[in-house]
């Protein structure tokens, strides 16, 4: 424990993960990131010199802020294989994780051909959009705290059917949002 502590949790993983995709064909096209967190009882000494996470109190979905926790962020080819993970402190922001987290991977796992990087809403926010650049693809639901968002919501809209029937789709032009160019699908 000690020698994979010194070498890096995360680095190892990352390390077998691409030793794994030259043997066997992951070829992530689609990558599916989020976060978690978790709660843990006892007592933590986080005096550690930045050289672990932090367990402490963070903001849950579960409203329990009297628990400590930790999150992790991971993410996921289309065909459920981890192909990173990474352990933060209990109270990392989502908003700020998921970027790094996409960012991390692009570079440890050197991944040449275009990938679309999925995440929930709570991606999408001006510094996300501004630091995944042009360079990289994403899929995300704009959230409904946007103006433009907030007004397709309120009205009745004609849905088009995909491929997959069981599911349908509007598209909304916008020419430019956090001044990027996108194309967004809302209320699928």
């Amino acid at each position: 424990m000690d020698k994979i502590q010194e070498y890096g949790a995360t680095e190892l993983f990352n390390h077998i993960i691409l030793q794994a995709m030259k043997h066997v064909p992951i070829n992530p096209r689609i990558c599916h990131t989020d976060s978690t967190n978790f709660s843990v009882y006892g007592d933590y000494d986080n005096d550690n010199n930045g050289k672990t996470i932090n367990i402490t109190y963070g903001h849950p979905k579960d409203k329990r802020v009297d628990l400590l926790r930790f999150t992790i962020s991971m993410v996921t080819g289309q065909k459920g294989i981890l192909l990173f993970v990474r352990a933060l402190d209990g109270n990392s922001p989502d908003k700020k994780a998921l970027i790094k987290t996409i960012k991390e991977l692009t570079q440890n796992l050197n991944l040449d051909e275009r990938v679309y990087h999925v995440a929930d809403s709570v991606f999408y926010t001006e510094d996300n959009v501004k630091e995944i650049g042009t360079n990289a693809f994403f899929i995300s639901r704009v959230p409904a705290t946007i103006n433009e968002a907030k007004e397709l919501l309120t009205v009745d809209l004609i849905l088009k059917t995909c491929s997959d029937e069981r599911y349908s789709y509007y598209a909304a032009k916008c020419e430019k949002y956090y001044g990027e160019k996108i194309l967004r699908k809302v209320r699928s």
